[in-house]
């Protein structure tokens, strides 16, 4: 029996995060017809609660400022963080594209810059570890720059945003906030210019637009169809109705964590008095979508050892 769709496109994406954002920007950079959409009444989800750090070993923003690094020394300190619980094949997929990922949306028209004097936590006390170099953000950008838009994009409650980390390192850290320039914070308020995971979605978000992808906000994915053993679309909920949407090549789920969903927290990490700091449309959307038409869940476990 074929299905009826009400709507079809190349690539489905569910989420408009660091994930989901880049996701599309790559299918529609290369030609594909893209679709985004965002449960909340804004983009950016988690991201825009973030710093918007990315952590990638080897990258060359930092061999242009002359930082040294090997994809060796920097699959170490994976292997460190992971603590013998990482999935082998991920990291050094992580440790092989990641660098090539980062200048490929470099190139895509993302104003990325290295973060010096920031260490890996662990440094230098963990194999591989490095002063600095790995740590990237995304420079100062203007919400403006989004047009109608600006409103549609999120801003953290809990983020002081007008100041890239780099800034914020120079200036003596956030904790010394009182002590920095309030005339060139009042500037950058008026102007909109934002940094960290806030700034990193308006690159994103420019980005899409100049592409002409389609953003639906308030229009959330409520079950994955599946056709033939694949996932073929998704129904969505958008404009107070229920559609059908038919992914070509793919559907993308990038909805983050499940920070906002106290019985998965209550499940997975066993915190029942866990209060989230994200937005609460944070709730595991994927992992259920996921997990409802049979996928694998790999739960990482906990060390409680003291």
């Amino acid at each position: 029996m074929t299905m009826s769709w009400d709507q079809e496109t190349d690539v489905l994406v569910v989420g408009s995060g660091c994930a989901g954002c880049s996701a599309a920007l790559a299918a529609a950079d290369h030609g594909l017809d893209v679709l985004l959409i965002e449960k909340g009444n804004q983009l950016g989800g988690g991201t825009t609660y973030s710093t918007g750090g990315i952590w990638i070993g080897e990258n060359h923003l930092a061999a242009a400022a002359g930082m040294a690094d090997t994809k060796n020394e920097a699959a170490q300190y994976l292997r460190f963080l992971g603590a013998g619980y990482q999935i082998e094949e991920n990291l050094e997929a992580y440790i092989e594209y990641g660098p090539i990922a980062l200048k490929y949306f470099a190139d895509c028209g993302l104003k990325l810059q290295v973060i010096p004097n920031v260490p890996d936590i662990y440094y230098p006390i963990a194999p591989g570890s490095k002063a600095q170099g790995r740590m990237v953000e995304i420079a100062l950008t203007s919400g403006y720059d989004l047009g109608e838009w600006r409103e549609r994009t999120m801003i953290s409650p809990f983020t002081v945003t007008r100041a890239t980390f780099d800034e914020a390192v120079r200036w003596g850290g956030r904790g010394s906030y009182s002590t920095w320039d309030m005339d060139l914070q009042a500037e950058r308020k008026r102007t909109d210019m934002r940094a960290l995971g806030s700034g990193l979605i308006v690159a994103f978000v420019q980005q899409l637009l100049t592409r002409n992808v389609p953003m639906l906000l308030e229009s959330p994915a409520e079950r994955l169809i599946v056709e033939n053993g694949r996932v073929a679309g998704a129904v969505i909920r958008t404009g107070g109705k229920t559609r059908s949407v038919r992914a070509r090549k793919a559907v993308v789920l990038s909805t983050g964590g499940y920070e906002s969903n106290p019985d998965l927290i209550k499940t997975y990490e066993e915190l029942p008095e866990w209060e989230s700091m994200f937005p609460d449309t944070v709730t595991g959307d994927s992992l259920i979508m996921a997990g409802e038409i049979g996928a694998k869940i790999h739960v990482i476990g906990k060390n409680l050892a003291m």
